[in-house]
């Protein structure tokens, strides 16, 4: 037995013929001419029925589930950082969320019991075993920096793993967790990527450079914030050629779309990439509510997010050519170039975007820069 939708001329004559051939036919209520027939007889011989136009056999649809080419749309989020990075005033564009990746904080601790990280923070190591809090410099810092990257609300990557690898900005304890980063990174199960956020500067000793070195070659994407001196350089490790050193913008009024280099931030030499790092609104430390994300510190973690969603489903990077592959296409499919003039003449244009360039360089969504 065949389902066939026919069209007919709406007669009754025509229902009593089909009823002949049919062994059910549909009493529409309104579409009188479409009739749903079942039937044992052939498209042929139905068409043979005065009164019928045409005869089609059932099927279904194409369900159209979100695809890979399909974005999510947060509405009206208080982070300013996030319709920025989509170019939609208003909204956070984003087509894919960090799932899969895992994001390593390296810095002051990070309050993993925030309702903003859905239990999705791994405490690694801590130099004084403690997750958060404590005797620390900026005791704030690392969740604000966790808050950009991977918060459920503020952040940029929403289903990122945060790695919380605390440390105090000692030389020494840097050492100790850059080695458990990469020992983690190596012996880790899951074909997972790998990514290091460092929101700090002025580690510059021989040790340090080789040790990032070290995780660059073994597959470890990392980034790091240029500085807040208003130099024209960016300090270590993100004057580090492999490194991405991340630059802040802030906003010149309420429109997102109308940014300028936060006064504070170092450029030119070393800056890779722009983005959002002045007033957003992040995950607070001590409690559930917020705090203000400022800096180049706030910048970097925003563009690691980027990246977190960049190689999301794709492997574990191994080596130093895989970890240069996947920055140039970061830095190709996640970036929108924008004119730099004045003392910022010699910096990238490149500025981060949540959304593929197929979709963000529309000439609505187009991001100005202005330079005072």
């Amino acid at each position: 037995m065949t389902t066939y939708i026919i069209t007919t001329d709406g007669s009754v004559a025509v229902c009593k013929a089909l009823l002949e051939v049919c062994t059910k036919v549909g009493e529409p209520s309104s579409l009188h001419n479409l009739l749903i027939v079942e039937s044992n007889s052939s498209i042929n011989t139905l068409k043979e029925v005065a009164g019928v136009i045409d005869v089609e056999e059932d099927g279904y649809a194409e369900v159209d589930n979100e695809s890979s080419s399909s974005y999510k749309v947060q509405q009206s989020p208080r982070n300013w950082f996030l319709p920025a990075l989509s170019r939609t005033p208003g909204q956070y564009h984003y087509d894919k969320t960090g799932k899969g990746v895992d994001l390593y904080i390296m810095d002051s601790g990070v309050n993993y019991t925030h309702p903003e990280f859905e239990n999705r923070v791994v405490n690694l190591w801590s130099f004084d075993d403690l997750a958060v809090g404590g005797d620390v410099r900026s005791p704030h810092h690392g969740t604000m920096c966790a808050g950009c990257a991977g918060g459920k609300e503020h952040g940029v990557a929403k289903e990122v793993t945060i790695v919380n690898v605390r440390f105090d900005f000692k030389y020494s304890n840097s050492i100790k967790a850059l080695d458990v980063i990469l020992t983690h990174h190596l012996n880790k199960a899951a074909n997972r990527p790998s990514i290091l956020s460092m929101s700090f500067s002025g580690l510059a000793q021989t040790a340090y450079k080789r040790a990032i070195a070290a995780l660059i070659d073994n597959g470890i994407v990392c980034l790091a914030s240029t500085g807040n001196s208003n130099e024209s350089a960016a300090r270590f490790p993100a004057g580090n050629d492999i490194v991405i050193g991340v630059s802040a913008l802030e906003r010149v009024n309420t429109n997102v779309l109308v940014l300028r280099p936060a006064s504070y931030s170092n450029y030119n030499q070393g800056t890779d990439v722009w983005a959002p790092g002045h007033n957003g609104i992040v995950a607070d430390y001590n409690n559930n509510g917020t705090q203000t994300a400022s800096g180049t510190s706030a910048a970097c973690p925003v563009a690691a997010g980027i990246i977190a969603m960049h190689l999301e489903s794709t492997p574990k990077l191994v080596n130093r050519a895989g970890v240069e592959a996947a920055i140039a296409s970061f830095l190709t499919e996640c970036t929108q170039d924008v004119e730099m003039t004045g003392k910022y003449s010699q910096s990238t244009t490149k500025t981060v975007s949540s959304m593929p360039k197929t979709l963000i360089n529309q000439p609505a969504a187009i991001l100005k820069i202005v330079v005072e």
